[in-house]
């Protein structure tokens, strides 16, 4: 019988931090090992540590500092000991940091237990029978908000089912309505809701699902199908940056069903796509010696960011359908994540694509084709030359859309199929060097640099509030050069005077003197 837990009802509450533990200082342990002395001869202490620090003070302050030496050496032991003890040390959040090592340990350990039952459920399989028609699952889920612990308000949920001979099977998509927003997370919502998959922020109505119990009822009828045994529940693949949100929103939907008790193991397992898609490409051509589907595990990550079906319309919700938001569209993700893996993988096990499950209705499979019947004619050998040729046709391919504007529409299983062929990449355009700047006008004013004053006078700096002045206010010296001060001047150089850039506004009088004045 799993075990319940009461979840805390303070959502986004930090918790009470825990008191650190001080280490014990000299005069401590003296009264430790006083108490433990006098206890020995049969001298009690019913008030306890206070009644024994009233009785050993008056003792260790008459103590010698040889005698103390002895207890302070401990206390310092016991100060470095805590100092390597991370128990005693917490973080902001009121988390110990050894708490935070085994979480971090932890979450090691479970990437690497992914990581392998990953590759014992595919290398299990055998390339021409089971990988074929074994069944995988892909989910993705929308959120407006993430909480501080960890936590998402969920807007929108999305799974698919497909092997490569079927294609993508079935689907099961739902709009979700959490109700309510948590405290202060409004403007967040809005933010991520705007700038993603566009749904609208509650009260605003949107025709989501606000039963819970019933869409945890129908994602357990698509996985298990009738016979609901949960020991049976398939692994669900997503992107590594959504499967925390993943995990926490069917985590919820698990909730919802036992009034308010969180079981002791999780009954979804969500792992990461990128792994599953490495080793099923990888997979796809264990029969055939000397070809590898992809020799480094970032080339799988690289194929699905570049998202190849991205803007494909006819493949996302009746609500996306009508945004811009197609991209950001839960069904939408889920079918682009199977048509792009069994683009890369069909070939090299010689099935053909049919539009509508393998990849999208409208595209072009003419080229593909080809290759798959290639592929298929030389599965069984095993020379080098004839993977090799095959190598060089296609790396890797994956189909292109055809500007059929009105193909956007709904898409259903079973459909006619389609062609699909590699889109040819545009030439790179040819870089022109840009033609060197030309240079700025030269000035159409001359600027003298400041030279040496001589020594002044009294005379150069009349008393302030005098109503008469001897001399005109400029500062003047015996060379026939003219600093401009608080005189003004009445006619100009035969050039205009400029402003040096911390200079000073200077004036060469050596050929024009007898034509400057002072006012």
């Amino acid at each position: 019988m799993p075990v319940c837990m009461i979840r805390d009802p303070r959502e986004g509450v930090m918790p009470q931090t825990k008191k650190k533990k001080q280490p014990k200082n000299a005069f401590l342990l003296f009264m430790i090992h006083f108490k433990s002395q006098q206890e020995a001869k049969g001298i009690m202490f019913p008030g306890g540590m206070k009644d024994v620090a009233a009785k050993a003070e008056p003792i260790w302050k008459k103590m010698d500092l040889s005698e103390k030496w002895i207890y302070e050496e401990e206390s310092r032991k016991e100060k470095e000991r805590d100092k390597l003890n991370l128990e005693n040390k917490y973080t902001t959040f009121g988390k110990s940091y050894a708490q935070v090592e085994r979480e971090k340990n932890e979450a090691i350990e479970e990437q690497i237990r992914m990581t392998q039952e990953i590759e014992v459920t595919v290398r299990s399989l055998d390339c021409c029978t089971s990988l074929q028609t074994n069944k995988f699952y892909l989910i993705h889920v929308n959120y407006y908000c993430r909480h501080e612990k960890g936590m998402y308000t969920p807007c929108e949920l999305a799974l698919a089912e497909f092997n490569f001979v079927d294609g993508i099977r079935s689907v099961y998509h739902t709009l979700i309505n959490p109700g309510t927003i948590p405290l202060g997370y409004k403007y967040e919502a809005n933010k991520h809701s705007e700038e993603t998959h566009q749904i609208p922020v509650p009260p605003e109505e949107f025709g989501g699902e606000t039963d819970y119990v019933k869409i945890l009822i129908s994602v357990k009828q698509f996985l298990l199908g009738p016979s609901q045994d949960e020991s049976l529940m398939p692994p669900l693949y997503t992107q590594p940056n959504c499967i925390d949100a993943a995990k926490d929103v069917l985590s919820k939907l698990e909730d919802s069903i036992r009034a308010g008790c969180s079981s002791e193991f999780d009954v979804f397992r969500v792992y990461p796509l990128p792994k599953l898609f490495y080793e099923l490409r990888n997979a796809c051509v264990s029969n055939r010696p000397g070809k590898v589907g992809f020799p480094a595990f970032s080339l799988a990550e690289r194929e699905l960011d570049k998202d190849v079906f991205n803007y494909t319309r006819g493949i996302s919700c009746e609500f996306h359908e009508e945004t811009d938001a197609l991209p950001f569209c839960s069904l939408s993700c889920v079918r682009r994540w199977g048509f792009l893996i069994m683009d890369h993988c069909c070939k090299d096990l010689g099935i053909q694509l049919v539009a509508g499950k393998h990849c999208p209705k409208e595209a072009d499979t003419s080229r593909y084709l080809k290759l798959a019947y290639q592929a298929s004619s030389t599965a069984g050998d095993a020379s080098p030359h004839s993977s090799n040729s095959l190598m060089k046709t296609s790396f890797v391919d994956y189909g292109s859309l055809l500007p059929d504007p009105s193909s956007a529409q709904h898409f259903t299983l079973g459909a006619t199929p389609g062609i699909v062929s590699v889109s040819k990449q545009p030439e790179p355009k040819k870089l022109t060097c840009r033609e060197p700047l030309a240079p700025l006008r030269p000035p159409k004013t001359d600027s003298v640099a400041l030279s040496l004053m001589t020594e002044f006078t009294e005379e150069d700096f009349p008393v302030l509030g005098s109503s008469k002045q001897s001399k005109p206010a400029g500062v003047m010296r015996n060379e026939p050069i003219a600093v401009a001060g608080r005189g003004k001047l009445a006619a100009g150089p035969s050039k205009p005077v400029s402003l040096g850039r911390g200079r000073g506004l200077v004036a060469d009088l050596e050929k024009d003197f007898d034509n400057m004045q002072f006012s």
